[in-house]
């Protein structure tokens, strides 16, 4: 066998072939994960080769995609309260364990929703960007001049992996004034997806709805009224600009061969309610002629918007860190502090096993109840 070193095969003794005859070999690779380092997916390949004597008469290519999976276990979350009632402010505590020797990440949300799967309508058909579950948090980050300001995360997972997330948009649709128009889209997508944007790289983009409805109002009626102007109407279709309509950009932060992405933005452009709230209708746009639904909304958030409140101690669990990094084979207490919300707490672990299946659930994720506890 020949190859990059990271895959080996087993030693197989000589072959014999009587002329004519045919013959079935085991043969038995190992990939050796160990060697990835830091990378959680890594291209393999070599050459088992068919020698007679000193001299190569055929070879076969081997190639192979590993994944170097974790497996963390959020086990138990306990509050230092008697109960609900008294738990705004207590401290609490999450315990996490990595159950194998692979480095993983485990990332903390407040929980926004949760979903059933959606059935598949025909075997053609895909259910790709099938949402699963939500949640956000309010973290402290610094702007470009170094300063402090707060942002707003938004976590989505679904219930299948993706190789890239060119296929699936996340949209909060924000209604500041409830009636029932957003006037403001926080859109997670590759940027050629929004015209007049010369980029192909994923980012968090906050659009002014309204404006963005305008832009394309005109722009249709453009097109109507040069419909039988070919030349005209080319000029037109290349002219579709969406830029005015942006109000702020930031990252999109995604896990490649996972089924979850992360969507950050600062809260100061966002539109809130008259009480202060940031109401919104939260889905997912699958991209695909096939798809058997191209808006996949939060099922919580179709007959009325999920309300959110930026102020940090309104969240279920403050001081929630960006990310927590576990070593293989270890266990790690993370500190938390309840605050006056009532949401449960998402825990996503994206390098932890995926699933393709449509009735089996991954391990990416888990929803987390508090035990109330005086010690």
């Amino acid at each position: 066998f020949e190859g990059n070193g990271y895959i080996s095969m087993s030693s197989v003794s000589s072959i014999s072939l009587e002329a004519g005859a045919a013959k079935a070999v085991s043969i038995n690779l190992m990939l050796d994960a160990t060697s990835m380092k830091d990378e959680k997916i890594r291209e393999m390949d070599g050459w088992i080769k068919l020698m007679q004597g000193g001299v190569e008469v055929y070879r076969v290519p081997v190639l192979a995609i590993a994944h170097k999976l974790s497996s963390l276990k959020a086990s138990q979350l306990v509050v230092n309260s008697t109960s609900e009632l008294d738990s705004g402010g207590a401290s609490a505590q999450l315990t996490l364990s990595a159950k194998n020797a692979n480095q993983g990440e485990a990332l903390l949300f407040n929980l926004i929703g949760q979903d059933e799967r959606k059935p598949k309508a025909e075997d053609f058909m895909t259910s790709d960007c099938d949402l699963q579950s939500a949640g956000y948090k309010i973290i402290t980050g610094k702007n470009d001049k170094g300063v402090d300001e707060d942002i707003l995360q938004v976590a989505v997972k679904l219930f299948k992996p993706m190789t890239t997330w060119h296929a699936c948009d996340i949209s909060l649709l924000i209604d500041s004034n409830q009636d029932g128009i957003p006037e403001q889209e926080l859109l997670g997508s590759n940027l050629r997806g929004i015209p007049g944007i010369n980029s192909g790289e994923f980012a968090t983009t906050l659009l002014n709805a309204t404006k963005a409805r305008e832009i394309r109002k005109s722009f249709e009626v453009a097109l109507e009224s040069a419909k039988n102007n070919p030349e005209l109407l080319a000029q037109i279709q290349r002219s579709e600009d969406y830029t005015a309509a942006i109000l702020d950009m930031n990252a999109m932060k995604l896990f490649n061969n996972s089924s979850v992405v992360i969507l950050e933005i600062s809260t100061k452009h966002l539109a809130l309610t008259a009480d202060g709230a940031l109401a919104f209708k939260l889905l997912v746009t699958h991209n695909e002629q096939s798809s058997v639904e191209f808006d996949d909304y939060l099922s919580s958030t179709v007959k009325t918007d999920m309300r959110v409140s930026l102020k940090k101690m309104d969240q279920s669990y403050l001081d929630l860190p960006e990310s927590v990094i576990l070593n293989g084979s270890t266990e790690q207490v993370v500190e938390l502090t309840k605050g006056e919300g009532k949401e449960k707490l998402l825990v996503l672990m994206p390098n932890n096993k995926f699933s393709l299946s449509n009735l089996h659930k991954d391990s990416q994720s888990q929803i987390l109840t508090p035990i109330y506890l005086v010690k």
